[in-house]
């Protein structure tokens, strides 16, 4: 009984840190986009 216990714990943590690695790229695109724009108006 522990062994299906521990795989079952083992996948929703993954599923957890998917939806973290999903929310960080769209944090980083949103950032990439506002440095790409900030840099085509305004360029050094």
């Amino acid at each position: 009984m522990i062994v299906p216990h521990l795989a079952e714990h083992r996948v929703f943590v993954d599923t957890q840190n998917m939806k973290s690695n999903i929310s960080i790229d769209k944090i980083s695109q949103k950032l990439n986009n506002l440095i790409h724009n900030y840099d085509s108006t305004n360029p050094i």
